[in-house]
């Protein structure tokens, strides 16, 4: 399976989940909000779609990562990147999706920055599928059945998207490691009274002390 075949699979996958068409999840090239003066760019997304309630309108974005060996896990850095870009496209929820599994790092990285994360294996002999004809791809898994079919594909949940924008204040988790977290005890600055600290005021009689206070000089 390539890339393309596997994002197909996975836009599926999720408009199955999701109770929408196919063609309501998209793959555009947003732009990167421009700055005066910088080279423009744009970011390319695997799967994006909107999602709505009653009072406002959501935006989503996934990667589709097709891994051919079990032990080439999705890591850190690609959650971390996801995250970033989610953040440049204004995009609410991002979810990481990924045919083998995902490290230790990148299962930190997706709870600390509120990243999806899902599993999504295909269980048919994925060579009959079309090489990189999208529509094509998608006709063919159309045949083969719905998201819902045990032969169509595997998925699980590790993680479950959350935008931290909904909350004011994140989950703590206790510190490991036999660190513990400490608060300074409140101390006040206290000036010391020394001749060499005094100012003369204008004038040369009066004297200011360190604590503001004005004293004749005679």
């Amino acid at each position: 399976m390539n890339s393309v075949q596997y994002e197909e699979l996975c836009r599926r996958f999720l408009a199955s989940r999701l109770g929408i068409a196919v063609g309501e999840i998209g793959s555009p090239r947003m732009p990167n909000p421009k700055r005066e003066g910088l080279s423009e760019y744009a970011h390319q997304i695997d799967l994006y779609w909107v999602s709505n309630d009653p009072i406002a309108d959501y935006i989503n974005i996934a990667n589709a990562k097709w891994r051919s060996s079990d032990t080439d896990k999705v890591d850190q850095p690609d959650v971390l990147l996801l995250s970033k870009i989610r953040e440049k496209v204004a995009a609410h929820k991002a979810v990481m999706i990924t045919s083998t599994s995902f490290t230790s790092g990148a299962r930190a990285a997706a709870e600390d920055e509120g990243i999806g994360l899902y599993i999504v294996q295909p269980r048919f002999d994925i060579g009959i599928l079309p090489a990189n004809d999208r529509a094509e791809i998608q006709a063919r898994l159309q045949e083969l059945g719905t998201e819902e079919t045990a032969s169509l594909l595997y998925s699980e949940v590790v993680h479950r998207a959350f935008d931290w924008s909904e909350s004011q204040t994140r989950p703590r988790r206790p510190a490991s490691g036999g660190y513990s977290n400490r608060v300074a005890t409140p101390t006040s600055n206290r000036a010391v009274s020394s001749p060499a600290n005094r100012a003369i005021a204008p004038g040369g009689n009066r004297i200011i002390g360190p604590g503001g206070s004005a004293t004749t000089k005679g």
